[in-house]
């Protein structure tokens, strides 16, 4: 479940102003005052009359574009700062917002030049480092980020709000226990901290100490009643005690609060509204949430397919899964033993189907970590990996069991490589796949006459048919489930045979098992001249 990373006001004016005749350096600090006060309209006022007499005044056409940007008028913004910076090139703080702006407007690669730009100038720049790590954060450079959210803290060690984010990017990371600890520091500097609050309740919610959360959202709520994702987390606490009347009533609250939900709040409401039986607000929450994310980095096409209003899409989306999967590469191994049973599954079925060969070219796809290939790296002649997850095959790599290990699609990666193993192994990975046809056929085209492709999926009681993990399921990490005549035809009409399909534990969630289907179709000879 995500969550909103908020961080401190993008464009706050706290800026000396620069050498100019004395009545309009007058003119400046007064504006800068009432600035930043918050009374926007009188600033605004000065700076334009202080341009009419100096058109070139760098303050004012600086500060005018934070303005603009403050009332959400983004391109006008970027405008004026960039022309300030035309005026005065060697100002960190224009360069700052300026990077801010870029952000905004989704100019992600120009931002991070511009914070660099800003940093280069003032080395010493903590806000700019704030930035520039929450901005990698986006990007899911998570290393970064947490390197320039260090160096903000080290600036300046009262920095509640770099210490806030930097916990935001361990959490991301899966270090729960660290970002705790931050959250905690951020509290103790700024008590008063209604976004820690909330990031705390969230951390403690995904550990399932609910009343934990429940205490820190309340505590966020006192500070500020009108919080939104606050409201809208609240009901999902709610909800997953089954209290399902107070998590209703609190879903009405976040509702009539929307506006001033995050993208990430949105997919949660909707994901709330459709538990509560309420299909129409929660595609209503759930179509804003796709507005505002336009990469699906929650899975919001998956729940409006689950609900009926949208085609079944091919497989999740990349960055849903980036996310994920990003998240776990810290702790997947350490945290799988007796939870996790999808690599042995897969490593002993194909121990059980190739007997003792050691001569096997495999392609392990959607190779993860590496624990797949650990099992069976005794049997290979040849081990390659291929993921999607960057932070996935850091960890692989870490290993030195693969013969070489490729970041991308595997479906693009099988298809270009003809006749090229004897095994591919997927665990837990063709579970993000809706349609398997794609992936069955770039199987077949890697394998030679005889090989096995070997994984695992989780079962549909509709034998037929492919739907979307439910929603108190897996939903919300990509899942689909798959009914076996729907597997057995896909497999017959892209040159396999059946050599097993077997229901087993593939592993356990809050305690409680969860089914998975392992299977192992075998690549048919190919016809004399054909395929």
């Amino acid at each position: 479940m995500g969550k909103k990373q908020r961080f401190q006001p993008p464009f706050r004016p706290a800026y000396a102003p620069s050498r100019a005749p004395p009545l309009t350096n007058e003119g400046i600090a007064r504006a800068l005052v009432l600035h930043q006060r918050g009374q926007l309209d009188n600033a605004e006022q000065i700076y334009r009359s202080i341009l009419r007499v100096a058109p070139r005044n760098f303050d004012a056409v600086h500060l005018l574009g934070v303005i603009r940007c403050q009332r959400h008028q983004p391109e006008e913004g970027e405008r004026l700062i960039s022309q300030a910076i035309k005026i005065n090139p060697r100002d960190a703080s224009s360069h700052n917002n300026h990077a801010n702006v870029l952000k905004e407007l989704k100019r992600l690669e120009d931002a991070l030049a511009s914070y660099d730009r800003a940093i280069a100038l003032k080395p010493d720049y903590a806000e700019a480092f704030n930035n520039r790590g929450n901005l990698l954060k986006e990007l899911l450079r998570l290393d970064e980020a947490l390197e320039s959210l260090n160096k903000a803290i080290a600036i300046r060690t009262d920095f509640a709000e770099a210490h806030n984010n930097l916990a935001n990017v361990l959490e991301l990371l899966g270090r729960s226990n660290e970002a705790v600890t931050h959250y905690l520091k951020a509290l103790s500097l700024r008590p008063s901290f209604p976004e820690a609050l909330y990031n705390l309740g969230n951390v403690f919610m995904e550990q399932r100490k609910f009343d934990e959360a429940r205490a820190q959202y309340g505590k966020a709520l006192s500070l500020n009643p009108n919080y939104a994702d606050v409201h809208a987390s609240l009901g999902w606490l709610q909800a997953e005690l089954g209290k399902l009347d107070e998590a209703i009533a609190t879903a009405k609250v976040a509702d009539q609060l929307s506006k001033h939900l995050s993208p990430q709040s949105h997919y949660r409401l909707g994901a709330l509204l459709a538990r509560c039986g309420d299909k129409e607000a929660a595609r209503k929450h759930l179509q804003i949430y796709l507005q505002q994310d336009l990469v699906d980095s929650r899975g919001g096409r998956l729940l409006l397919a689950s609900l009926g209003f949208e085609q079944l899409p091919e497989r999740a989306p990349d960055a849903l899964l980036d996310l994920i999967y990003t998240r776990r590469a810290a702790s997947w191994d350490h945290a799988r033993p007796g939870v996790y049973h999808g690599h042995a599954l897969v490593a002993t079925c194909v121990q059980q189907l190739v007997g003792v060969s050691t001569k096997l070219d495999i392609v392990d796809a959607g190779c993860g970590t590496g624990l797949v290939g650990a099992r069976i790296r005794h049997q290979a002649r040849r081990l390659v990996g291929i993921d999607l997850s960057a932070a996935m095959l850091g960890k692989a790599k870490e290993k030195g069991i693969y013969d070489s290990l490729h970041q991308g699609d595997l479906v693009s990666f099988l298809a270009a490589r003809a006749r090229s193993c004897d095994v591919v192994t997927c665990a837990a990975t063709l579970i993000h796949f809706g349609e398997l046809r794609p992936a069955f056929e770039a199987a077949a085209t890697a394998l030679r006459d005889g090989g096995l492709l070997v994984f695992t999926l989780f079962p549909n009681d509709d034998d037929d048919s492919v739907a979307v993990h439910p929603l108190r399921g897996m939903a919300h990490g990509g899942c689909y489930v798959h009914g076996r005549r729907y597997i057995v035809r896909e497999a017959e009409a892209t040159h396999f045979s059946v050599e097993l399909l077997k229901d087993e534990i593939h592993e356990y969630q809050n305690d409680n098992p969860i089914t998975g289907t392992i299977v192992a179709l075998r690549r048919r000879p190919r016809a004399s001249g054909s395929e």
